[in-house]
């Protein structure tokens, strides 16, 4: 017995030091957060995930409920990017899902991930519309949702996410307009709706985005003429609306837009004549203006020798 009790007095301090060095691992979220991912992992069958084939060497960070607070940082689970607020305290900023072999939905309290800056749930099997909760996420700056099967309109709420920077919602069956107010969400440089049913117009208001460098709306059901305001996205690089119903003319102040590397305006209706100003786009690389009621001959884009193509 005196024996046992050496060792046991010898081990001791070094039992306590393992205890302390694995306490200093442990990152607990809210119970709140917990709940929120639960519930993704419920409403798009999680049992069922192959986490964008990981190695099995990582079994151990797939997810799996029920589950202690500590658990999704500290491991960290698959898919889940943590920030630290103080010791043993994190919050959830990241959800990069893409790839994962999601089906079913994405749930309506998504809001409970109140601290998330980065959602992307890409290249799944999501179906139903998308919540207005999601816009609620005040923090979040990048959201991608492209190529899932989701449908429905895009809802006003978007209005909301003032912070949002990436926007991507590309390849989906979503129809409707585009949310009028979306010129309110002036830090966006990227939009992406391509590959929709989206039809109406192009809202106004999408001129008011100064830092707009790709603004993607090809292959829907977009009708009505280019907006004239259109020189207003002074950041532009990339401008494709192509397979559409748009009519009218080219705006001349598209030709003012001189950071424009493509543009795309193929399969419209677009009438009138390529005009002159053409020449101020140096930047241009692609023009794609074929089928289309375009006048006029194509001799007006020879000193176009970098564009790839026409």
């Amino acid at each position: 017995m005196l024996v046992v009790d050496a060792i046991i007095s010898r081990l001791w301090p070094v039992l306590l030091l393992l205890i302390a060095v694995s306490a200093q691992h442990i990152c607990n979220i809210s119970s709140t957060e917990l709940a929120g991912l639960e519930s993704i992992y419920n409403a798009s069958y999680g049992l069922y995930w192959t986490y964008n084939n990981a190695n099995a060497s990582e079994v151990y960070r797939y997810w799996s409920f029920p589950a202690s607070t500590g658990e999704p940082c500290s491991k960290p689970w698959l898919g889940i990017g943590c920030s630290v607020v103080s010791a043993g305290i994190c919050q959830i900023d990241t959800l990069k899902l893409s790839n994962f072999n999601l089906s079913g939905t994405i749930p309506p309290n998504m809001n409970d991930l109140s601290h998330l800056t980065y959602l992307d749930m890409s290249f799944n099997e999501i179906y139903q519309q998308i919540p207005s909760s999601i816009f609620s996420l005040s923090l979040l700056n990048h959201l991608d949702l492209n190529t899932n099967i989701l449908s429905g309109s895009i809802p006003d709420e978007i209005i909301h996410s003032s912070n949002l920077q990436y926007l991507d919602f590309s390849a989906n069956s979503l129809s409707g307009s585009i949310p009028k107010y979306i010129g309110n969400l002036t830090k966006l440089t990227k939009i992406d709706f391509k590959d929709n049913i989206l039809n109406y117009t192009i809202p106004s208001s999408i001129c008011d985005l100064s830092l707009l460098q790709t603004f993607s709306l090809n292959a829907n059901s977009i009708s009505g003429s280019i907006p004239q305001n259109f020189y207003k996205l002074t950041s532009l690089k990339f401008l494709n609306v192509g397979s559409n119903l748009i009519s009218g003319t080219i705006p001349l102040s598209i030709y003012n837009m001189t950071k424009l590397q493509t543009l795309g305006l193929t399969y419209n209706q677009i009438s009138g004549s390529i005009h002159s100003e053409i020449s101020k786009l140096t930047n241009l690389k692609n023009l794609i203006l074929g089928k289309n009621l375009l006048t006029g001959k194509k001799i007006v884009l020879i000193s176009f020798l970098t564009l790839n193509s026409i």
